[in-house]
């Protein structure tokens, strides 16, 4: 489990790589099903590139990674994950009132066709 504050040394460092790399990934095959417009798709763009600089530079990198540097690699994947998570609620609530629409419509419907008819 990678947490804040720890330190990877060379030998280390594809923990921390794998875990960009989930993430990275994961917001990459949302971004494609999702076909998502608007911000949502600008924010999980730009976390993408972020996390697609940090692979770069974690391969980059000889020495040790030192706390800080995890800090913000941590954060920068937990923002990734909020954007994901958010654009997929706001597309969940999207279709749920689609459908609830489509549901009242119909229901209208059927009730106006069976007042005349009756």
């Amino acid at each position: 489990m990678i947490e804040k504050g720890m330190f990877f040394t060379p030998d280390k460092k594809k923990l921390l790589t794998d875990e960009v790399q989930s993430e990275l990934s994961k917001l990459t095959e949302d971004i494609r099903n999702k076909g998502l417009g608007g911000n949502s798709a600008n924010q999980l763009q730009q976390s993408k590139k972020k996390l697609q600089e940090i692979v770069n530079l974690l391969n980059s990198k000889k020495g040790v990674i030192t706390p800080q540097e995890t800090d913000d690699i941590l954060t920068a994947i937990d923002e990734s994950k909020r954007s994901r998570l958010e654009s997929q609620f706001y597309l969940g609530l999207k279709k749920s009132t689609f459908y609830l629409v489509i549901f009242a419509a119909l229901g209208v419907g059927a009730y106006i066709y069976l007042k005349k008819k009756a």
